[in-house]
């Protein structure tokens, strides 16, 4: 007997692989599962690496590092002319020196050939007959720096047959190319030609290893003496000539730029890692590298003219990386929160799938169980069954990864660590995908044909209530002040992954719950439905025939869609947020610090206005209470400064139009105080005060304290200058521009006012914790682009599970005389009442979500406004337009599928 049921068998495992062909629904399902978990698996690694390189990038792009700072940089001072390495070696010290570091950037990963600086002696610069400018003393100094002709720049002229002039030198001399200068009266230089001075651009990688030499280190500070660039030889001839002797000294220095930028993250730790090695073995005084490079620090020895010798030998990679790091470090915790719960809703595809592959086939899953199969068999004949299947969805979800990940994800490459880290855990997801399956179907096997105590003793448990209960547990932590926490070891704030946990428990829960009342809702009502129309009637009689599967559809269904809206309401709520957090703070777009006493801006290419803000200006009156004052240009604030209409129940205009006044007491718009205060006092003076306006938030506000806001000139007409609170050294003024942020710093340069710093709103936001954040909700759009595939693939899984059930009842319904209209409508009506009552349920539920955590992220807490919330409106719209487009073209494709089926066959396979 057992010999013959195995022969009976046989066939079914040979024919296992490609079962699921007759199956296509149940196929697709499959497939649609193990896609979606090889997805979220294969995305992670390639995210965060990417994340890594794009910060590196930027980091590196910073004008201070660069691609020479980032590098491996070594530098000596005071190192003679004609010094030789030791005794017995001929060579001199600096041969030696650029020897070592050649081998040195050689055998380094991602470094470049040697850059050598030789930075010369500094001297007068006159015309050749002694001639010096009227406006007094010219400096310049000698240098030479490989490729330094391309990084400035040439305003005439070139670096052949000649020196490279800096035009501070050459407009106070009035030379030209081809004319000649000379140096402390003793020396002529032909200039080849002339360069923008250094000091008046901004600064580059290339250049800052000397910015000291370079660039004023105060305000008013005069430009220190320009470099006259020649070639190496040449500086080292010119100086020794200058100071008259072989044992004279100059400044040397080597860099090696890292290549093949952009790098990504593991590249720049490997020159990390390297540039480190070679440090530490040049600090070690007792090696012969560090006999050579005498690393680091000052050193002292040698001859009377060389008793000090500073040496440096550093890589800006170090630092550049922790920076990276710290900012990842913000990140990676909520994605791998993202991480797990994108598996576990993948996951709950597969699951779905193998659940229902027993009510799909339950005909030969019946036939299997007479025969004796029992669930271990019968699990691991679906194993084999789905495992082409599977393998073919984990292949095309690890290529979505990579394609979705290179067009949403940050645009820069990812490590080849993380690309082999993506395969594995598209590998492991396909094992994963059909563990559960196998898992789930022998589950689904006993609970089909044999009685188990288990599903009676867990049937009553309410499972959703005590995810709700845990969705309230973790708001009460994040009330608590569990939405950010600090990483002591990194030294920052990052968003918790509670942030993250909540919405998903919260929707979870409550869609569930009301799934349940809804399927109760349409018992109860279906039998009144029958009597208006057949579609309705035939659409809430199939919703509740199988009332668990409805459930679990429409709760999968709604947690997706809420995970979604619920991501793009957090992420437009902190945009929101930290735009209007940046308006305020820097005034517009972009803000330029000026001298009080400078005189008025009459033309500026840009909207542009002025405001002084001084902070603990004196006390509001009656009431004592301390205040900022802020004075602006009552005339054109309106037209430059930022502004949200949720600042106030006014519009900017009407309240700057207030503030303007030549008597009595003086208008001003009160921010953040209450009261009604008649009157301030400062230092100097006491000014009455009449409150024309009150603001939650108002531009160049920077505190959580009451601020005064009042017209800088009408203040002027009241009080006398030493009344004046804005001649206070701590007062700050301020121009603010309206604007392209590029178009207005190029526009600096035609202010009246010497700008002493600039800030735009760009900097403003590029804060690690305020990036992590928006980062981290980011994620949550990504996760909604799967959540709609899993929607599409719940809904397969939906169709296949009653394929058959419908087919009969289709066919049926028209040989009685339904109308394929009437047919094709309550279709419809199925499929629309699942996925918009999915839709009401799960964005409702997002935006519940949402308004609850929002108001807890306050990336910069003491700058107003308090956190935004903004409801993604026209993302719901397109949602919901969607959804019924799916519905419909669901309705009519099924439709036209039952309609084809041959009802004696159908009737024949049921039986």
């Amino acid at each position: 007997m057992v010999k013959g049921r195995r022969r009976a068998g046989s066939p079914l495992w040979a024919k296992a692989p490609f079962a699921l062909v007759q199956y296509p629904g149940l196929l697709a399902a499959v497939v649609v599962g193990a896609l979606l978990l090889s997805l979220v698996a294969a995305a992670f690694p390639l995210f965060l690496s990417r994340s890594e390189s794009e910060l590196l990038r930027a980091e590196i792009a910073n004008p201070t590092v660069g691609r020479f700072g980032a590098g491996l940089f070594y530098s000596v001072t005071n190192v003679g002319f004609g010094e030789p390495v030791r005794e017995g070696d001929d060579r001199l010290l600096t041969e030696a020196l650029d020897e070592a570091f050649g081998r040195i950037a050689a055998r380094g990963p991602h470094l470049g050939s040697p850059i050598r600086f030789v930075s010369g002696a500094t001297a007068q610069v006159t015309l050749p007959d002694g001639t010096s400018p009227e406006s007094g003393r010219v400096e310049g100094t000698i240098f030479s720096g490989t490729e330094a002709e391309d990084q400035v720049r040439v305003v005439s002229g070139g670096a052949e047959d000649g020196a490279l002039v800096p035009d501070l030198i050459a407009d106070a001399l009035e030379v030209e190319p081809g004319d000649t200068i000379r140096l402390d009266g003793k020396l002529d230089l032909r200039v080849a030609g002339t360069y923008e001075a250094l000091y008046s651009q901004p600064r580059s990688g290339y250049w800052s290893p000397w910015s000291e030499q370079i660039y004023p280190q105060c305000f008013d500070c005069p430009a220190p003496p320009q470099y006259i660039l020649v070639g190496p030889e040449e500086a080292i001839s010119l100086s020794r000539a200058l100071r008259e002797g072989d044992q004279q000294d100059v400044d040397h220095g080597w860099v090696a730029p890292v290549t093949g930028m952009p790098l990504d993250a593991d590249e720049a730790r490997e020159v990390r890692a390297y540039t480190e090695r070679v440090t530490a073995r040049a600090a070690e005084r007792g090696t012969r590298l560090g006999r050579l490079f005498q690393c680091c620090g000052q050193t002292f020895g040698g001859s009377f003219f060389f008793g000090r010798r500073d040496v440096e030998f550093r890589s800006g990679m170090p630092s550049v990386l922790r920076s990276v790091e710290r900012r990842a470090a913000a990140v990676e915790g909520p994605l791998r929160l993202l991480l797990i719960a994108g598996l576990g809703v993948a996951g709950a595809v597969v699951a779905a799938a193998a659940a229902f592959a027993v009510a799909g086939r339950r005909t030969e899953a019946a036939l299997l169980h007479a025969r004796g199969w029992g669930p271990v068999r019968f699990a691991a004949r679906s194993a084999v069954e789905s495992a082409i299947p599977i393998a073919l969805g984990a292949a095309v979800g690890l290529a979505a990864a990579w394609v979705l990940i290179a067009w949403l994800g940050p645009p820069a490459p990812a490590a080849a660590a993380a690309q082999a880290a993506s395969v594995t855990a598209a590998a492991a997801a396909a094992a994963a995908s059909l563990a559960i399956l196998g898992v789930v179907t022998a589950v689904s096997f006993i609970r089909a044909f044999e009685v188990h105590a288990l599903k009676r003793r867990l049937a009553w448990v309410p499972w959703e209530l005590l995810v709700i209960a845990g969705a309230l547990w973790v708001l009460s932590r994040l009330r608590a002040g569990g939405a950010v926490i600090e990483d002591p070891a990194l030294d920052i704030s990052r968003p918790s992954s509670l942030l993250l946990a909540f919405p998903v428990l919260l929707v979870a829960g409550f869609a569930i719950l009301g799934a349940r009342l809804l399927v109760a809702m349409l018992r109860r009502a279906g039998s009144g439905l029958g009597r208006s129309s057949p579609a309705p009637y035939l659409a809430v009689h199939r919703l509740t025939g199988l009332p668990g599967l409805t459930v679990l559809l429409m709760g999968a269904s709604a947690l997706c869609l809420g995970v979604f809206v619920n991501g793009q309401t957090m992420v437009g709520s902190l945009r929101a947020t930290v735009d209007a957090k940046a308006g305020v703070f820097v005034g517009a777009d972009v803000q330029v610090s000026i001298d009080y006493a400078a005189p008025e801006q009459e033309r500026f290419p840009l909207p542009i206005t002025r405001a002084t803000r001084l902070k603990y200006a004196g006390e509001l009156l009656p009431s004592g209470t301390p205040f900022d004052i802020l004075g602006v240009d009552a005339a054109t604030i309106a037209d430059a400064a930022y502004w949200d209409d949720s600042f106030a129940d006014r519009s900017l205009e009407d309240l700057a139009a207030g503030l303007a006044s030549d008597s009595g007491p003086l208008p001003a718009v009160l921010v953040q105080g209450g009261g009604e205060p008649t009157a301030i006092r400062t230092a100097q003076a006491e000014i009455p005060i009449e409150v024309v306006g009150r603001a939650d938030a108002f531009p160049g506000v920077s505190s959580d304290d009451p601020v005064v806001v009042v017209d800088a000139h009408s203040l002027e007409e009241r009080v006398d200058v030493q009344g004046n609170p804005f001649h206070s050294p701590n007062a700050r003024t301020e121009y603010w521009i309206a604007g392209d942020p590029q178009e207005a710093l190029a526009a600096v340069a035609d202010l009246e006012a010497y700008p002493l710093g600039t800030l735009t709103l760009e900097e403003v936001k590029d804060v690690p914790f305020i990036k992590a954040a928006i980062e981290t909700f980011s994620m949550l759009n990504v996760l909604g682009l799967g959540a709609a595939l899993l929607v599409v693939g719940v809904l397969v899984v939906y169709l296949q599970a009653r394929q058959r059930a419908r087919a009969v009842s289709n066919i049926l319904s028209l040989r009685m005389g339904m109308r394929v209209a009437q047919a094709r409508l309550a279709l419809a009506l199925e499929l629309g009442a699942i996925l918009i009552s999915s839709f009401v349920i799960g964005a409702s539920l997002g935006l519940v979500a949402g308004r609850l955590v929002a108001p807890l992220l306050d990336p910069l807490q003491t700058i107003p406004p308090a956190p935004l919330f903004d409801a993604p409106l026209g993302v719901l719209v397109w949602t919901a337009i969607g959804l019924v487009v799916v519905a419909a073209v669901g309705a009519w494709l099924v439709q036209r599928r039952a309609s084809a089926v041959d009802l004696g066959e159908v009737l024949r396979v049921a039986e």
